[in-house]
């Protein structure tokens, strides 16, 4: 009992005042058993949300997908599938190739979107333009 008191002592008092060889066994003790990782409970949350936008054929502009409606569930669709695209990018590429899922969910989310052709889907961070989204052909 003595040696975890004294052990939780030199963790908590300042680091002049503990001996080195103290302070390296107090905190090889302490920290596994009590010390708290906050994180674990509140994660730093992103500088910038991850947004889907779509090509579409009236003016050529690309407008954001969450915008097609209001509602807090289409909301959560559009950064739920977002994140599932931010997921396939490998370091360094410029385009994410959607698997079949994705391709279906952006194609049915994207059918209000006046277009022609094929759709065309970019991922944006921080209002800039982070990659392009290569949907799977289906059937």
């Amino acid at each position: 009992m003595a040696v975890h008191a004294v052990l939780l002592v030199a963790y908590t008092f300042p680091a002049e005042q503990v001996p080195v060889r103290l302070r390296f066994w107090s905190q090889a003790y302490a920290r596994v058993l009590f010390h708290q990782d906050w994180r674990l409970f509140a994660p730093d949350p992103p500088a910038c949300g991850c947004t889907l936008q779509v090509k579409g054929t009236d003016d050529g502009a690309w407008t954001d997908l969450s915008d097609q409606s209001r509602h807090f569930i289409w909301q959560r669709m559009c950064a739920n599938a977002c994140r599932y695209a931010e997921a396939g990018l490998a370091p360094g590429a410029s385009t994410v190739n959607a698997p079949l899922p994705l391709t279906r969910t952006l194609e049915t989310m994207a059918e209000q979107v006046p277009r022609k052709g094929p759709l065309l889907v970019r991922m944006m961070r921080c209002e800039e333009a982070l990659v392009t989204i290569e949907l799977v052909a289906h059937r």
